[in-house]
């Protein structure tokens, strides 16, 4: 059975970067769509490039997205990603 997506995302490059800002609480259509739109941008890059994601909106997830990402990760680390970075409020 599929869902609708819970939670949103806005993706875009400027130079070798793919910034990201994940908003909302997510469920795994959300990671999946944000795995297949991240893919086909990061896709684009010939050389090696990094990733810079936000944070400061995102209510966290379902514990069903968590293998989404992971996928997402192994395959950023088999394409050629030399840098990442989290930009996330302090909590508390």
């Amino acid at each position: 059975m599929s869902f609708e997506q819970h939670g949103t995302y806005h993706l875009w490059c400027v130079d070798n970067v793919l910034y990201a800002e994940l908003l909302g609480t997510w469920n795994k259509e959300a990671a999946l769509n944000f795995s297949r739109d991240f893919k086909a941008l990061a896709g684009q890059f010939n050389v090696p490039w990094a990733h810079l994601v936000y944070l400061e909106e995102w209510g966290l997830c379902t514990t069903d997205v968590i293998e989404v990402i992971q996928s997402l990760v192994e395959w950023c680390i088999e394409n050629d990603l030399r840098r990442a970075a989290q930009i996330y409020s302090k909590s508390g």
